[in-house]
């Protein structure tokens, strides 16, 4: 009767939150900042392939997870990081024998939703994925970059544009490093959208290749099937006729 009365009190002095929002503060300063140093290294190891990042945000999750114990809510978080990281090393058979454990110890857990939609393939279902983590999960900043990463690949770019503000307004300041580039294209784009949504991928690039450089001008050229043979033509051809055309610079 008093554990219940105290439990009574605790919802009260928290405005009647859910035992999950209380758990959500439940995890130290040092834990959120190793859960967003691996976030980054996850998004620095995107940007490059480079397995040393994955290596380093192992280690951190290794630690991660001796602090979790007795935290469910803590464990969950763990467990969907060594899923997020191997998603990334392709071993989606750990995915799928561990996704039940993190539905076990929270079912709201907002990494469950990035990880479900990442293993489907079906670009509609991923959208579903995600907006049944933003009704469900109590952390949605995440959730909102990956849909926000969809609308832009999509076109549907004042959606992307806002979502991209409202979660980064949230997030620590290393994610927007990795998301102000595509969310300041989504914001220009609103106003002046691409002819050829192909373009999209090559202009996100950190550097554009002159291959990139071609398949963007020949997206957004109406006539480009009159300049080039795209059967016969080689990089160095196209490239050419595009320069004596006046629409790219040698």
């Amino acid at each position: 009767m008093k554990a219940l009365k105290i439990f009574m009190l605790l919802l009260l002095l928290t405005g009647c939150k859910t035992v999950d929002d209380i758990m959500v503060k439940s995890l130290s300063e040092d834990a959120i900042n190793k859960i967003t140093s691996t976030d980054i290294l996850f998004l620095k190891y995107k940007t490059s392939y480079n397995t040393d990042f994955l290596n380093e945000a192992e280690t951190i999750i290794n630690g991660l997870e001796r602090d979790s114990k007795n935290n469910k809510y803590f464990e969950a978080k763990v467990i969907s990081l060594y899923c997020q990281l191997n998603l990334l090393r392709n071993n989606k058979a750990y995915v799928t024998k561990n996704m039940p454990e993190i539905e076990k110890r929270n079912s709201s857990e907002e990494r469950l939703f990035l990880i479900k939609a990442d293993m489907e393939k079906n670009f509609t279902k991923k959208e579903d994925i995600i907006k049944k983590g933003l009704q469900k999960s109590l952390e949605t900043d995440l959730l909102k970059l990956y849909i926000a990463d969809l609308y832009f690949l999509g076109g549907k770019f004042a959606e992307s544009t806002s979502l991209y503000d409202e979660a980064l307004i949230n997030l620590n300041d290393k994610y927007k490093i990795f998301y102000k580039k595509r969310r300041d294209l989504a914001f220009y784009f609103t106003e002046q959208p691409p002819k050829n949504n192909s373009s999209i991928t090559y202009l996100l690039e950190d550097e554009i290749s002159v291959g990139g450089l071609i398949m963007i001008t020949l997206n957004e050229l109406k006539n480009s099937k009159q300049i080039i043979d795209i059967n016969s033509d080689t990089i160095n051809d196209v490239y050419n006729k595009l320069v004596s055309e006046d629409f790219l610079q040698p």
